[in-house]
């Protein structure tokens, strides 16, 4: 069994909208989709406001270990070039010594980088919460101050 986690989104008559989140302790995705075929029009059935949406995610524990003197406040802030009017960005803490370049940044050539940047490009990943885009590159990378 695996746990989901369901957020809704509802909307009201005013226009206002609010997330509610629900767990269920389903067996797969396919069982959980399952669900929630008759879950939402239940769910739907208890409010006057409408139920628009509905997101799920599955948490997945690993369990690596942190390497002495890891520090999650440093970090890096990659910036995507992408077909959005705005570039977005992804924070990335506590980089390797290897990625760093000396000069402030990292090392996007890098094989690490590399590898890490095909899981957007040509991968799956996508940027960008409200408006999910596929990276067709990177702008930089700089270390935060």
């Amino acid at each position: 069994m695996a746990i989901y986690a369901v957020q809704i989104k509802i909307l009201d008559e005013q226009g206002r909208s609010t997330n509610r989140e629900i767990l269920f302790d389903e067996t797969d995705e396919a069982a959980l989709l399952s669900t929630l075929t008759t879950y939402i029009p239940a769910y739907q059935a208890m409010t006057k406001s409408g139920v628009q949406s509905y997101t799920y995610r599955r948490s997945v524990d690993v369990s690596n270990a942190p390497a002495a003197g890891s520090n999650v406040d440093a970090g890096f802030t990659v910036l995507w070039d992408t077909a959005l009017t705005i570039n977005p960005t992804t924070k990335v803490p506590d980089p390797i010594e290897a990625l760093k370049d000396g000069q402030g940044g990292i090392d996007i050539l890098d094989a690490i980088f590399t590898a890490w940047f095909a899981f957007y490009n040509p991968g799956s990943g996508r940027v960008n919460i409200n408006n999910p885009s596929q990276p067709s590159g990177v702008i930089r990378a700089t270390l935060d101050k």
